[in-house]
């Protein structure tokens, strides 16, 4: 029997051979650099957006721009109205009690499996992911810390050994990460450093092993997050948006916040510092 020769090139042929990694496209590079400006509100909820005006911003072509708001739709970032205008998502109430509903229903059972799932690489992990939690809050650094945030509960999911679990909160992913970072620019750092405690409670329920007390505290946490993010939703409520500038529908990612979107943060740090005294 004549055996065939490897095609020359056919890389999945070679014993040990890695697929070369694809550099990310520029539709790639817009989406994230949009995405982040959404998530990091500099571009607000609500805020009408214009392919014209994010292609000049961007320095990306319409078609590029237009891919990327299709890929942002998708995760319920942009919607479109049903005169096909595009604007940036906003969260409602209801939305928001649905989400943290959903997380608190996941994430106490997570807790739950990670004590009895989690390696010692995992707990080392999400020590880490408190520690790291609890300096951006002493650095005061909100990015950081929603960042550090997000680090914790994905060493926490993964660690549960729940791939369906951890794929299903993934899809919640972005709109999570918003309304992380939307109740940290109302949050005082009172808040901030009780947050980051109990975050540690939760890593030290699961480093004792105590699958009661890691479900728990996972539950309660969701819970007070729930609370503080329906008061920030209805409080903005509250707050009619600003008037975009004339000649142009939304900033330009990159630029900082509009001043009516909240409270500076060095107010906000005053005022925890002397809710303390």
């Amino acid at each position: 029997m004549q055996h065939q020769r490897p095609v020359s090139g056919s890389p999945g042929l070679a014993r040990g051979y890695q697929m070369p990694r694809a550099s990310p496209s520029l539709t790639d590079r817009v989406t994230a650099r949009l995405r982040d400006a959404i998530l990091q509100l500099r571009l607000a909820p609500g805020q009408r957006l214009v392919e014209r005006d994010l292609a000049e911003s961007t320095g990306a072509s319409r078609t590029c721009v237009r891919a990327a708001l299709q890929r942002l739709g998708a995760e319920g970032l942009v919607v479109r109205s049903p005169s096909g205008m595009l604007s940036v998502a906003a969260v409602s109430p209801d939305e928001a009690r649905q989400i943290y509903e959903v997380r608190a229903a996941l994430e106490g059972a997570m807790a739950r499996q990670f004590v009895a799932r989690a390696s010692d690489a995992d707990q080392r992990a999400l020590a880490d992911a408190a520690a790291q939690v609890e300096q951006a809050v002493q650095r005061a650094d909100p990015a950081a810390y929603v960042a550090a945030f997000g680090a914790f509960y994905d060493v926490l999911l993964r660690g549960s050994g729940n791939e369906i679990a951890h794929r299903f909160l993934h899809m919640l992913h972005a709109r999570i990460t918003y309304l992380r970072r939307l109740t940290t620019d109302r949050a005082t750092l009172v808040r901030e450093t009780q947050t980051a405690k109990l975050l540690r409670g939760i890593q030290r329920a699961v480093a004792a092993r105590d699958a009661n007390l890691a479900a728990t505290r996972s539950a309660a946490f969701v819970a007070r997050s729930a609370q503080f993010a329906l008061q920030v939703l209805a409080d903005a409520a509250l707050t009619p948006p600003p008037a975009p500038a004339p000649g142009r529908d939304a900033p330009v990612p990159g630029s900082p916040p509009r001043p009516a979107a909240a409270r500076s943060r060095a107010s906000r740090r005053a005022t925890g510092r002397a809710s303390r005294t």
